[in-house]
């Protein structure tokens, strides 16, 4: 359910980055199996696609968001 892996194309018993220009298939787990979704040229692809980074790859420094005020009254304890 949204999890997403990616194998190499041939040989699935190596480590991914030691073949970094082979092709890559990237599976999708639907809750019950993997499914293949697409081919990736290589790792730095098949690693943009799982890690959804789109783009130029720079990571953006996150918009803050003002605090939330506290309420100026205490709570109090219904009796």
């Amino acid at each position: 359910m949204g999890v997403w892996l990616a194998l190499l194309a041939y040989d699935v018993s190596q480590a991914m980055h030691t073949r970094p220009k082979e092709p890559r298939l990237i599976l999708v787990w639907d809750g019950v199996e993997w499914q293949v979704d697409r081919v990736a040229d290589g790792y730095l692809a098949a690693q943009r696609i799982v890690h959804g980074i789109e783009g130029d790859g720079v990571v953006r420094a996150y918009r803050l968001l003002p605090a939330a005020e506290k309420p100026r009254d205490r709570h109090r304890k219904p009796r």
